[in-house]
């Protein structure tokens, strides 16, 4: 794996997370584990319905191969 792609996929993680606490704000949650089983799941449905990677054609197994 190239240097530019372990950059990119580390951007892209600290990206994820900017927009997951965004989306916590937006729900008005402060801890997962605090949110009612409704409020968890709407919010991440809609984390998983917004979301779009950039790498998520990348398997994990094929992540780790390409690190070797």
């Amino acid at each position: 794996m190239k240097l530019s792609e372990i950059s990119s996929l580390l951007k892209e993680d600290n990206d994820y997370k900017e927009y997951f606490k965004s989306c916590m704000k937006k729900f008005n949650i402060t801890s997962l584990k605090d949110a009612s089983p409704e409020k968890k799941k709407e919010f991440l449905d809609y984390i998983d319905k917004n979301w779009k990677a950039k790498t998520e054609s990348i398997k994990i197994s094929n992540l780790k191969e390409m690190i070797k």
